[in-house]
């Protein structure tokens, strides 16, 4: 990852890094952090290292409070994204050009294997964002609820049933995702993101075709431990510059289609004892009605 930064020779380079978990990986914390030394061109280097081990959540939303205290925007990449050469002028582009439009609150890199040859734009529109590889402004930062406060009300409001297009599968999978992370069972900070995007019905800009490779499925990684395949063997592209923005701002049905259920497995990931509680619950509910 690191050599692609570097083929892109930023001005400004911002690392975020977090501590060990246990003594055992300091070594590898301080192999991690010397990549600074390996900074050849003209960069401004920021560090934000933490002494002791934050977590996924805390680590990166305490990373991302620090960047946009000191700039109005960024490109984010973790360690085991690995970006095509455009990625770079892809976002930076996208970051000019929508830099004073409120609906559009972030930009992905990846795509996730997604190929429409009907498209005649660069990219599509998307209510769901991917963090692998992306960049935003500090407007957006700052509408995220990473605490998740509203949650509970707009959990049960007909707001969040019409953001999910009224899906019922759809529905169930997000509240499950979203109520694990309320409680802390899952140590992340990306869900919150994407849930403040549906609350202020923001649009997120999608590639047409796929920017960023993650490399992180292995033994010993955070989240992505189990193979995958098909997520796996994502192939990396350039897009096509200059970039062709698309006429209106539509979003993608197709590419939410191939969301929920390339990426997300609809319903079947879901454990069988929340499937029939939230069945009985739209069963009682029509009842009552």
């Amino acid at each position: 990852m690191f050599e692609a930064i570097a083929q892109a020779k930023p001005k400004k380079l911002l690392i975020v890094a977090d501590g060990p978990r246990f003594p055992e990986e300091a070594e590898k914390c301080e192999k991690a952090r010397a990549v600074i030394e390996k900074v050849n061109w003209d960069c401004q280097i920021f560090m934000n290292f933490s002494k002791t081990n934050l977590g996924c959540k805390k680590r990166i939303i305490s990373g991302l409070e620090w960047i946009f205290s000191e700039f109005e925007e960024a490109i984010i990449l973790e360690d085991d994204c690995l970006p095509s050469k455009s990625f770079f002028l892809y976002c930076q582009t996208l970051l000019d050009y929508y830099k004073n439009e409120p609906r559009i609150t972030s930009i992905s890199g990846c795509n996730l294997g997604f190929y429409d040859p009907t498209e005649k734009s660069s990219y599509r529109y998307s209510k769901f964002m991917n963090m692998w590889g992306w960049a935003t402004w500090r407007r957006t930062f700052n509408l995220v609820d990473f605490e998740m406060k509203f949650w509970n009300v707009f959990r049960n409001s007909e707001e969040f049933d019409q953001a999910l297009d009224k899906d019922k599968r759809w529905i169930d999978y997000w509240k499950y995702r979203f109520d694990k992370t309320l409680s802390g069972k899952v140590d992340t900070w990306d869900y919150q993101w994407i849930l403040s995007n549906l609350y202020y019905k923001g649009l997120v800009v999608s590639p047409t075709v796929n920017l960023i490779k993650n490399l992180g499925y292995r033994s010993d990684a955070t989240h992505t431990i189990h193979k995958n395949g098909y997520l796996e063997n994502l192939q990396i592209n350039n897009i096509t510059l200059p970039l062709v923005h698309p006429p209106k701002f539509d979003i993608s049905k197709k590419y939410e289609n191939y969301i929920k259920y390339a990426w997300c497995g609809i319903y079947s990931s879901l454990p069988l004892k929340y499937k029939i509680r939230n069945k009985v619950k739209r069963v009682v509910g029509s009842v009552i009605k």
